[in-house]
């Protein structure tokens, strides 16, 4: 019987497609009753080799995404350390990669990163916040916001922890949306069973800015409230006067002899929010009334410690805050809601103002 006739009787009694010199080729190879070869050349990677290639990097992934460092699983790195695994370049590297992604993707999945999570969980190391709260402390002293007792302790006296206070934003949606804001994260991959470090969000509503705090003594600062305004000069910005009659006052010491009662303060802008215009606004007619006898000697200065942000590092305005006795201090980074101090002091007073 020829190829022909063999090959016509396979084909019309299974329903394939095949060729008689696909047949000639096999029994004349001896790969006759084995299973069709794939397309393409032949891999150099042994299946075994292969088997534990996926293993470590279906690992490597997901101990990036248990140490805080889902940045590193983005498809450019990973392709760098296939390449340097196989020692290949160009279109080998990256159809590599495809394939482990692709038989892996049982316990993979592809998502976005949150980069500022991942540069917060990195910098908080024992070094860096010693450093941070020994500065704090010799700082603190330098000024004259603190002394050393006689037990040898450093100590803020009372009337000096009226003058530290610990200032920071809110965003306040119009709309009932979140108005959370961010970019657009680049994909990565990560543990299909494991927790993500976070989520990005993108802006979607009308919101203004709310800025609030408390002194070290426990006081609450007047919020101050920042609106959007589609007006192209101050002359024309417009506010309701009805809205004072809703906003209560807050009661409060500073740099006062007693306490009294003090208002909330506003301030328009086309974005409802702080630039360095505004900061500075905000400083002189909000905080500096609040210490009436604020001057730069040792006793009488004023404190107010912040997160970082754009408005907070203009150095004519800093330059400008210290020749008055007004000293800006940065807080403690890379904090969460948990281990930030503005959160932990004020934030009941935020949420239910």
């Amino acid at each position: 019987m020829s190829a022909r006739e063999v090959c016509e009787k396979v084909n019309e009694k299974f329903g394939t497609n095949l060729s008689n010199r696909s047949i000639q080729r096999y029994v004349k190879n001896g790969l006759a009753g084995q299973s069709p070869l794939k397309n393409g050349s032949p891999g150099d990677i042994p299946p075994f080799i292969y088997n534990t290639i996926c293993s470590a990097f279906e690992s490597h992934v997901k101990i990036n995404q248990y140490n805080g460092r889902v940045c590193d699983n983005v498809r450019k790195i990973l392709a760098g350390k296939v390449h340097r695994l196989i020692g290949k370049e160009g279109k080998v590297t990256y159809e590599l990669l495809n394939r482990l992604l692709r038989d892996t993707a049982i316990d993979i999945l592809a998502t976005k990163c949150n980069c500022s999570e991942e540069r917060r969980i990195r910098w908080t190391t024992y070094n860096n916040l010693k450093s941070w709260f020994e500065n704090w402390e010799n700082d603190l002293l330098e000024l004259g916001f603190a002394r050393i007792s006689e037990n040898g302790v450093v100590e803020i006296p009372k009337n000096q922890l009226e003058r530290v206070l610990n200032i920071d934003e809110t965003c306040l949606a119009l709309d009932g949306g979140s108005g959370q804001r961010g970019g657009r994260p680049a994909i990565v991959y990560v543990g299909k069973y494991l927790p993500e470090v976070g989520k990005a969000f993108s802006k979607s509503s009308l919101t203004m800015t709310m800025i609030t705090g408390s002194t070290a003594a426990g006081e609450a600062i007047p919020p101050h409230f920042q609106f959007s305004t589609t007006a192209q000069s101050e002359d024309t910005m417009r506010l309701h006067t009805e809205i004072m009659e809703f906003m209560p006052k807050i009661n409060g010491k500073f740099g006062s002899s007693n306490t009294k009662q003090w208002p909330v303060t506003f301030g328009m802008n086309s974005k409802g929010g702080m630039d360095d215009d505004e900061y500075k606004r905000f400083i002189l007619g909000s905080i500096i009334p609040l210490f009436p006898d604020f001057k730069d000697i040792p006793g009488k200065r004023v404190m107010i410690k912040v997160d970082s942000g754009s408005q907070r590092l203009q150095h004519g305005l800093l330059a400008m805050f210290q020749l008055i006795g007004v000293y800006k201090y940065p807080g403690v980074p890379n904090t969460t809601t948990v281990t930030q101090e503005t959160d932990q002091n004020h934030g009941p007073f935020k949420s239910t103002f």
